[in-house]
């Protein structure tokens, strides 16, 4: 295997789109927690919609980021024709970089909910006088975040991370059905390769 060139590409992508989605979710994960911390009308409705990409069929959901970055009638197209960005479709399955972009999209989308509902659970046990305190001494938001906020969410947010981290890496599903691995092996992480291996 470690001179199997199909092989050792297929673990630096496991690892690019690994790393890419981590980072992705734990960064909106941690922003829809504070902005869900908040106290504000039809909050609840709020959670309830965000919670919806968590809570959707695995194949559901890709089959509508497939349609989304369709070629021939796709939003996403539709979009930036529209905002002037492009001035022909874009082929996102067609391309290595785009490629990879919709599949690290569409897990970054799935498994968002999952960061913010595990960080928001801890930060509604943090009293507020913690930052009644630091307002009292003058720290700004950034203070408060930096020496109140992270400490206390931090042990959640490694969990968090372990556990996105195994479901990432163990990711099949969608990247088979949104590109197959392709083109040309780009979008090819290790379990689409052990199937191609194994049954193909």
């Amino acid at each position: 295997l470690l001179t199997d060139r199909e092989y050792l590409n297929s673990i630096v992508n496991t690892l690019k789109f690994t790393f890419f989605a981590i980072l992705f979710k734990a960064l909106f994960g941690m922003m829809m927690a504070l902005a869900l911390n908040t106290e504000f009308k039809g909050r609840n409705l709020v959670r309830a919609i965000l919670m919806v990409p968590w809570t959707l069929p695995n194949i559901v959901a890709v089959y509508n980021w497939k349609w989304i970055f369709n070629t021939n009638g796709g939003v996403a197209n539709y979009l930036l024709r529209t905002l002037g960005l492009i001035e022909s479709d874009l082929i996102w399955f067609g391309y290595a970089g785009l490629a990879m972009f919709t599949i690290i999209l569409t897990n970054v989308w799935r498994g968002t909910p999952f960061f913010g509902m595990s960080v928001l659970a801890k930060l509604q046990t943090i009293s507020s006088d913690y930052y009644e305190a630091a307002q009292i001494d003058g720290a700004n938001i950034w203070h408060r975040f930096r020496y109140i906020t992270f400490p206390e969410i931090r042990d959640v947010l490694l969990l968090t991370t372990l556990m996105s981290t195994i479901w990432t890496l163990n990711e099949f599903e969608s990247v088979w059905l949104l590109t197959g691995g392709g083109p040309n092996g780009s979008t090819q992480v290790m379990n689409v390769f052990s199937y191609r291996t194994a049954m193909m």
